[in-house]
């Protein structure tokens, strides 16, 4: 199979089956971008590779996810990610940090406390309550990050996985399977419609340095599917930005599902193009 990757950004493609059990391919390109102290992005030149299994911030199970795998088959809208700390606007220590992120009317704001001044603080601690120890399942926290999997709203839209699905459905998607589950950011972080990719992302007191703020960088994605007989030609969609002020970085995620038809095996190729 020949890949042409004509941009700098990460790229796969992933046989798959949609909810209804045809055949698809999944593309992914992830792109990543450093922004200065003037906070206009520019594309790094190490690129993040594609995340292909979670990550946590310490121990699987007592810890939160910090990285989600970037391999879900389709996304119904974007999400937005942050990680980091919380930081004082001038860098001094603090005890009370009211942390904002978002844009547009998709924005979230949230409050991390300390009993000991500090100069930064763990935004995952959000997730825990503000506590250092443990890590409950049964709360759905208040954080930036990734939205865990076995929280409500997220866990009822992965579907009823019982003795009829067994027997009728199995190995595919449950009937009642809805693609919401893949949306991986806390609710109130998740858009309503997808981004076009040049709107203007905020985040307040998660730096030393001041308010952050910048505007998407405006890039369209394309990507060919190349069958035996025919090409599909179609613009990928943005449905992951995730910031990480302590890195300075930004990283974008593009995705498409293409539908097979039964001609997985008459696929030739891929082109992406910006």
């Amino acid at each position: 199979m020949d890949i042409k990757n004509n941009s700098p950004f990460e790229f796969i493609t992933l046989p798959n089956y949609d909810k209804e059990g045809r055949e698809v391919f999944t593309n992914i390109v992830k792109g990543t971008f450093l922004f200065s102290k003037n906070q206009s992005l520019k594309i790094a030149e190490e690129q993040v590779p594609i995340t292909m299994a979670d990550e946590y911030w310490g121990d699987p199970g007592v810890t939160p996810v910090k990285y989600e795998s970037d391999l879900a088959a389709f996304k119904p809208t974007t999400d937005l990610i942050l990680l980091g700390f919380a930081h004082h606007y001038k860098g001094k220590k603090f005890k009370k940090a009211d942390v904002s992120f978002g844009t547009g009317s998709t924005r979230k704001k949230a409050t991390v406390e300390t009993q000991q001044p500090a100069y930064r603080l763990p935004l995952y601690l959000l997730e825990n309550f503000g506590r250092k120890k443990g890590f409950f399942k049964s709360k759905h926290g208040n954080g930036f990050g990734f939205y865990p999997k076995q929280y409500k709203p997220r866990v009822l839209y992965g579907g009823t996985y019982d003795d009829r699905w067994r027997r009728e459905r199995s190995p595919f998607l449950p009937e009642d399977f809805d693609y919401r589950f893949f949306q991986a950011a806390y609710p109130e972080l998740i858009t309503q419609t997808y981004l076009k990719g040049n709107e203007r992302i905020f985040a307040e007191n998660v730096s030393p340095d001041g308010p952050i703020v910048f505007d998407l960088p405006g890039i369209n994605i394309g990507i060919k599917t190349i069958f035996e007989h025919k090409l599909i030609e179609e613009k990928a969609i943005l449905d992951t930005v995730i910031l990480e002020p302590e890195e300075r970085r930004v990283s974008l995620v593009w995705r498409q599902m293409i539908p097979c038809l039964g001609m997985t095996m008459e696929i030739r190729g891929f082109e992406i193009n910006m």
